[in-house]
């Protein structure tokens, strides 16, 4: 989340650099008032809030059980919390923005009016994608962390025809070699639905794009480890964010 978050950041004061570079031609985009700044910050760091269960919750074991209702649970939560920080008239339009960062809704379809709310929308989803697609252990991530909460999430099959079930993914080394397939549904998501806004990334960094630059490289190694018998080439070590003494997800989530 403080990866998405330093993201959204990036591309929110690279928006306001491209303003200042267009401020004289026709159409120029809105400012974006320091309030609208804050709620862009808040709504990134709580963007997967919805993973988080409940203290009294007996229905399921693991947040990413909720991996299919998560951004809802997430929208209702900020529609509370916002109005507390003193983010009151941005509390229905943050709990609509959130939605950029899943797939409960297309992109085009979130109700939003104001052309700003709608781009920073367009930024939130953006960071989402971006900061993990462009983290140095992200191949890592996805066969030892990804793939266990898409098992535990119900994202790893799905049901066709006939009554039968089509197997998406049956394990972490298949996840990363079906890598380079996502990202060209998520360079089309990034380009279309979000009407690339990872431009402004671009303004952000004066000239370069240091978000796609990593998440090219990631995908060209995904191939190189793809055509490999395993996924033994990975051996970076993602930094540990689970408290000594938390349960860890089962060692043995594979499909079969």
């Amino acid at each position: 989340m403080l990866d998405v978050t330093l993201a959204m950041m990036r591309l929110m004061d690279g928006y306001e650099r491209s303003r200042e570079l267009t401020r004289s031609r026709v159409g120029d985009s809105p400012p974006m008032p320091a309030a609208c700044f804050s709620l862009g910050v808040v709504i990134a760091l709580y963007h997967d809030f919805g993973y988080l269960r409940r203290r009294g919750d007996r229905r399921h074991r693991y947040g990413a059980e909720y991996t299919l209702t998560h951004v809802t649970r997430g929208a209702r939560h900020l529609h509370h919390y916002l109005p507390r920080i003193g983010l009151k008239r941005y509390a229905n339009a943050g709990a609509t923005l959130v939605h950029y960062t899943g797939y409960e809704r297309r992109a085009e379809t979130i109700p939003l009016n104001n052309t700003l709310l709608r781009r920073v929308g367009h930024m939130l989803g953006t960071a989402d994608i971006i900061a993990q697609m462009s983290d140095r252990c992200y191949l890592e991530k996805c066969r030892d962390r990804l793939y266990p909460e898409f098992v535990l999430g119900g994202l790893t099959t799905k049901k066709i025809a006939g009554g039968r079930t089509q197997i998406l993914f049956n394990s972490g080394d298949d996840l990363v070699r079906k890598t380079p397939g996502f990202y060209i549904n998520a360079a089309k998501r990034l380009d279309v639905q979000l009407a690339r806004a990872y431009e402004y990334a671009e303004r952000h960094f004066s000239g370069q794009n240091l978000y796609l630059e990593e998440m090219q490289k990631n995908v060209r190694y995904a191939r190189v480890v793809g055509e490999a018998p395993n996924t033994d080439m990975l051996r970076r070590t993602p930094p540990s964010t689970l408290n000594q003494g938390v349960e860890p997800y089962p060692k043995d989530l594979v499909i079969r």
